[in-house]
């Protein structure tokens, strides 16, 4: 502020300084013209006088006239006394003319000298009102430098405000959605537990009714093998009939069990397959905000062009791909986790198909035994 006020005084008294030399320039050349109209007045108004007071032709006259009197000796007297009287006027007049012409030399050497003087005054005006008129223009110059100098510090002040404000939005949002991404991985975590839990549990009550299918296959290849031999004893023991019937009743309750007990673990495995494709779509909404981050990240590396938002985008960006690692390394989990899901529910459906299988076998036998 100092600086422009300083400058702006030097400019006012430049412009001043110039205002009065021009002033005095008009003086001179003002002043000039008067001296010049005066001695040409004074130099005309002395040829007029001298024009006029000129008696050459009346002094030639009158010499002329002493030869006509000397040819004349009768000739009066008072014309040799008026010859002369215009003798003597003559010799005053030209006494005087020449120092009419003196003066008029004397005036015409001080108009040269002041006129060389004036001249001079005005080359020096000249060449001051050159400096001046360049040390203007530089001043101009300056103050033009330097209202742009300030017009884009204003520029890059706004432009620096504004980045800052959009660092500030895209930190926020970035919190908010690390903080999603939190909360989202905590849910897909318990999901994931959730899931691996039933799936145990199926597992676990496969197993059990693999054994229980197992247990009934041997006592129903048992009961086939002794059922020609009590076929054969039925006459003869009829206590033995009821005892069958009571184990054949027993068998059939025990295969209702374990009907039941399939279409619950096939109830728990659909129950899986829908939680395994709600997981299968978190995945691909994670994915689908990894790619939109990415994009994001990319933008925001092609928009640096300030030095401070270079760095903090560079301090952001390696964060956001510690971030990415870190979610990559979630997803490659969760893929893993699909598979292993994949290849139980593979295992489960051949399990579950050779189930069947013997579910079938076993009515086929009982069909069979019950026609017999």
């Amino acid at each position: 502020f100092f600086n422009k006020m300083h400058f702006k005084r030097n400019v006012f008294i430049c412009r001043c300084t110039f205002k009065q030399e021009n002033e005095e320039k008009i003086n001179v050349n003002m002043l000039y013209k008067k001296n010049r109209e005066e001695l040409n007045r004074k130099e005309k108004q002395h040829k007029k006088e001298a024009e006029a007071k000129q008696p050459e032709p009346t002094v030639q006259s009158l010499e002329m006239k002493p030869k006509t009197a000397r040819s004349t000796p009768n000739q009066d007297f008072h014309t040799h006394e008026e010859t002369e009287d215009l003798m003597d006027e003559n010799c005053i007049l030209k006494t005087d003319i020449a120092i009419l012409r003196q003066e008029i030399l004397t005036m015409k050497n001080d108009n040269l000298e002041k006129e060389n003087e004036y001249l001079k005054d005005i080359k020096i005006v000249k060449e001051r009102n050159a400096a001046l008129e360049k040390s203007i223009k530089l001043n101009e110059e300056i103050t033009k430098t330097a209202f742009q100098d300030q017009q884009e510090l204003k520029d890059l002040k706004a432009e620096n405000k504004r980045l800052n404000s959009e660092l500030l939005k895209k930190k926020e949002s970035n919190t908010e959605r690390n903080l999603k991404l939190t909360l989202q991985n905590t849910q897909d975590i318990s999901v994931q537990e959730k899931m691996s839990s039933d799936i145990s549990e199926v597992e676990d009550k496969n197993e059990f009714l693999t054994e229980q299918l197992s247990k009934t296959q041997i006592k129903f290849n048992t009961l086939k093998y002794k059922f020609p031999k009590t076929r054969d004893t039925l006459r003869t023991k009829p206590l033995d009939l009821e005892t069958l019937q009571n184990d054949l009743s027993q068998t059939q309750q025990q295969i209702k069990e374990m009907k039941e007990m399939y279409q619950n673990a096939e109830g728990k495995v659909s129950n899986s397959t829908g939680e395994w494709n709600c997981v299968e779509e978190r995945i691909c909404q994670l994915q689908r905000e990894n790619l939109c981050l990415e994009q994001q990240l990319d933008d925001d590396h092609q928009k640096e062009d300030h030095k401070e938002r270079v760095i903090n985008i560079q301090r952001g960006s390696i964060e956001s791909g510690k971030k990415d690692l870190l979610l990559q390394e979630k997803n490659k989990k969760l893929m893993n986790d699909c598979d292993h899901l994949k290849e139980s529910l593979f295992r489960y459906e051949r399990e579950k198909e050779e189930r069947v299988v013997s579910i079938k076998e076993e009515k086929y036998f009982q069909t069979s035994r019950k026609k017999m």
